[in-house]
């Protein structure tokens, strides 16, 4: 659930603080219990400090359990001073930030809802926007053991030019376009889908940043590439540098290439001018393109005088969608 202004919502709404409260209780309770199985007793509380709802189950301490989601063996808790007949309530973890929580507690105790149960999440409500802006959606399915998948090269460049054109600044969009023809013919037949990227946001150069690396142009990238071969030869210091490598984007700390040798396949690989270590970020540019738009998906994007991430999730899904990724160059 994405923490909002209770406050905000309430008086954009017109309604007070606690009936904001209660409508997003109820909800979460009615779909937890609608995803979960209604023979189960649960209860829903929001927290005011992280802008989420807790969901407890309701346990029955009894002396011979006949119904696991119901009941609880005295002989299991009584160390932790309950008594038959007293109830107990145990958290069930659903959100993605919580899922190996989830797991333990799934472990821990049968009667919860199983962990696959829960990695499908909760179904979207029917009520209002502003309830329907803040729910709980499942963003990271990989941490719940869903496999997801890598989307193909062009719908991966369509989702990913939706998402820049919905957060970035107007005279940031106003530069998105093709790099010019004549820069683009000597990316083909070489590094193709390197010149299909370029066709949507060659114009950007001046404006589109990645992870704090300025997007160049076709012939910047080959001026960089020239560059860095130069100080590579003059500092055995300097760290490695090859000539089939064409920058796409580069900043002062970070050099990211197409590697167009031969039987690289065109993967991606990252320079960092702090530690000269280079790693491959993708096995081929459209699979790095492939883990930007899974990127906007999960939430992992963002926008601050540029496109940024949030690198934990990030490595995350690189690791989940590309396997052995990032690693060392060989």
């Amino acid at each position: 659930m994405t923490p909002f202004d209770l406050n905000a919502v309430a008086a954009r709404e017109g309604l007070d603080h606690d009936t904001v409260v209660r409508v997003i209780e109820d909800a979460v309770k009615t779909a937890a219990e609608s995803s979960w199985g209604a023979g189960r007793t649960l209860e829903a509380r929001f927290e005011e400090t992280t802008g989420t709802v807790e969901v407890h189950q309701v346990f029955c301490v009894v002396d011979v359990v006949e119904d696991t989601s119901s009941q609880v063996g005295l002989a299991q808790v009584g160390e932790l001073g309950f008594q038959a007949g007293d109830e107990m309530l145990v958290q069930v973890f659903y959100l993605d930030e919580h899922a190996a929580e989830a797991r333990a507690a799934c472990e821990a105790n049968p009667g919860l809802p199983s962990f696959q149960l829960l990695a499908q999440g909760l179904a979207a409500p029917h009520g209002p926007a502003w309830l329907r802006a803040a729910w709980p959606a499942r963003r990271h399915p990989w941490r719940w053991d869903v496999r997801v998948g890598l989307p193909a090269f062009a719908d991966a460049l369509d989702r990913f030019e939706r998402w820049v054109r919905e957060v970035a600044p107007r005279h940031v969009v106003a530069l998105l376009g093709p790099a010019p023809q004549e820069e683009l013919a000597v990316l083909v037949p070489r590094a193709s889908a390197l010149a299909a990227f370029y066709i949507r946001f060659g114009r950007g150069f001046d404006g589109l940043d990645f992870f704090s690396a300025a997007l160049v142009t076709p012939a910047g990238g080959a001026d960089v590439s020239k560059l860095m071969q130069q100080l590579a030869a003059d500092g055995p210091g300097f760290g490695r540098w090859d000539s089939a490598w064409l920058p796409f984007l580069s900043w002062e700390e970070d050099i990211y290439a197409v590697d167009l040798s031969e039987g690289a396949n065109g993967r991606v690989v990252h320079w960092q001018r702090e530690t000269r270590a280079v790693t491959v970020e993708a096995p081929s540019f459209e699979a790095w393109m492939g883990l930007l738009a899974a990127c906007v998906d999960a939430g992992v994007l963002g926008w601050d005088n540029g496109i940024t991430r949030d690198l934990a999730l990030y490595r995350e899904l690189q690791a989940h969608l590309l396997e052995g990724c990032p690693c060392p160059l060989p």
